[in-house]
């Protein structure tokens, strides 16, 4: 009898663990497309719609690697306060408006839906990630 009314819970819980480990662990790997882009994007000049398209498709190569599948961003913005251009945007991500950026540097933003990053384990239990973005912005300085 006490099975059975707590078999669900500890299912649940499992569940959620393995879920939000997950989402955790693959942020990891977003970060690291973000940090690549930002570096990429800090050693070219000029910046503007063009090699926003390359940034991307190196974020997009970085995500892949990590298993993810080829065109795994909704996108990418690139701001820069350096020679006062963008900022640019290759796909449908935001652009950050907090932290003020620093002048001389470059700011990568790297937007994957979240429901690519993790299978949706709770959704028969009402917690969705359908739809849901994870975002990730890395701010470096400008090498030109």
């Amino acid at each position: 009898m006490e099975l059975i009314l707590t078999l669900p819970i500890v299912l649940i819980a499992l569940l959620a663990v393995v879920e939000f480990g997950l989402i955790q662990a693959n942020l990891k790997q977003v970060a690291l497309a973000s940090r690549e882009g930002a570096r990429l994007a800090a050693e070219t000049f000029p910046l503007n719609p063009a090699t926003t398209s390359v940034i991307r498709g190196e974020v997009d190569r970085r995500l892949e690697s990590a298993g993810f599948g080829p065109a795994a961003t909704l996108g990418i913005t690139i701001q820069e306060t350096a020679f006062g251009g963008g900022p640019y945007t290759d796909g449908t991500c935001s652009v950050p408006v907090a932290p003020p950026m620093p002048l001389g540097a470059v700011r990568v933003t790297v937007c994957v839906p979240l429901d690519l990053l993790t299978p949706n384990l709770l959704q028969a239990f009402g917690y969705d990630i359908t739809g849901l973005v994870a975002e990730h912005t890395t701010t470096y300085r400008h090498e030109l």
